[in-house]
C-alpha cells in the first residue's frame, strides 16, 4: 500500500506500508506523468561518441547539483547527456527522445544510434524509476540549444581512456554517476576498441563552458568551485582569458627578452 507524502512536475515522494505488518516501512520517489509506464523507462542516457574516423572521443557533461552542494566536492558532478523520457517525447520513442536531448543539450546530430542497454535502475533504495542508455556516434560541434541552469562545462576524452578518467576523477573527489560510467563501457563494447587503463591520466577537452554565457548564480557557485578543481575539467571551464592588448604584447616579448 502507498501514501502520496509530496509532488512536483515529474516526481512524487511515496510512502509504501507492507501489507501485513504496518511497521514495515518504506520511502521513495516515483516518477510520475503522462509517459509513466511499468514496461518503458522513465528516462534516457546518451554516450556521444565525436571524431569516430580518427580517434574517437566520448564527452560528458559538468554540472552542479543541488543536493551534493553541501560536500566538500561542493556539488560537481560528470555525467552524460540525459533526461525525463517527458510525455513532450513519448509518442517519438525512447530513440527519438535521446536524439532530441543531444541536441538540445549538446546540439550534435546523430549519424548512428546503437540498441541501448534498458532497464537500468537509479538508486534502487530511493527511487521506483529505471532508463535507457544509449550510444550514439555524432557529428557537428557541440553548441547547446537550450540554457541547463546547472550546467558548467561540455568536454570530451578519448574513449579507449575514459574508464581510467572516470575512476580517477571519482577518487578525487567528483561525482561520477554510475550511468556515465556504463555508458562509456558500453560505447566501448559497441565500437569494439579495449580500454587502456595504464599511462598518464588524459586532460579533457573543453567543448563549451557556462563562463562564456553569462552564467547565474548556480552556475558562478560551480565556476568558483571548479578553480580549485582544475584536474578534473580543463582550466579554460573556469578562467576567461581576456585578448591581449598591443602594448602587453610588447611588454610580453621584453620580457621574454630579459627571461632568456
Amino acid at each position: 500500500m502507498e501514501k502520496s507524502i509530496g509532488q512536483t512536475q515529474y516526481q512524487e515522494l511515496v510512502q509504501w506500508q507492507h501489507p501485513r505488518d504496518s511497521k514495515l516501512t518504506w520511502s521513495y520517489v516515483k516518477h510520475k506523468g503522462p509517459h509513466k509506464s511499468n514496461d518503458r523507462d522513465d528516462c534516457v542516457v546518451v554516450a556521444p561518441i565525436i571524431n569516430k574516423d580518427s580517434e574517437p572521443e566520448i564527452v560528458f557533461e559538468s554540472h552542479i547539483r543541488p543536493p551534493r552542494m553541501s560536500r566538500a566536492n561542493s556539488g560537481i558532478t560528470i555525467e552524460p547527456v540525459g533526461g525525463l523520457a517527458t510525455d513532450k517525447a513519448a509518442n517519438g520513442g525512447l530513440e527519438q527522445n535521446a536524439k532530441r536531448e543531444l541536441e538540445e543539450e549538446m546540439g550534435l546530430k546523430v549519424s548512428k544510434m546503437h540498441q541501448p542497454l534498458e532497464n537500468i535502475p537509479g538508486d534502487v533504495g530511493a527511487m521506483d524509476g529505471s532508463c535507457s542508455i544509449f550510444v550514439a556516434e555524432c557529428e557537428g560541434k557541440v553548441k547547446p540549444k537550450e540554457n541547463d541552469e546547472s550546467e558548467l562545462a561540455i568536454f570530451s576524452v578519448p574513449l579507449k581512456d575514459s574508464i581510467k578518467y572516470l575512476l580517477d576523477a571519482t577518487k578525487r573527489g567528483v561525482d561520477v554517476t554510475t550511468v556515465s560510467i556504463i555508458g562509456a563501457l558500453n560505447a566501448l563494447k559497441e565500437l569494439k576498441i579495449q580500454p587502456e587503463f595504464d599511462g598518464a591520466i588524459p586532460k579533457p577537452k573543453l567543448l563549451w563552458s557556462a563562463i562564456d554565457n553569462n552564467p547565474n548564480a548556480m552556475q558562478q557557485d560551480g565556476l568558483a568551485a571548479l578553480k580549485r578543481k582544475t584536474e578534473f575539467l580543463p582550466e579554460a571551464a573556469v578562467s576567461k582569458k581576456k585578448p591581449s592588448s598591443f602594448l602587453s604584447k610588447i611588454w610580453g616579448w621584453f620580457k621574454s627578452l630579459f627571461s632568456r
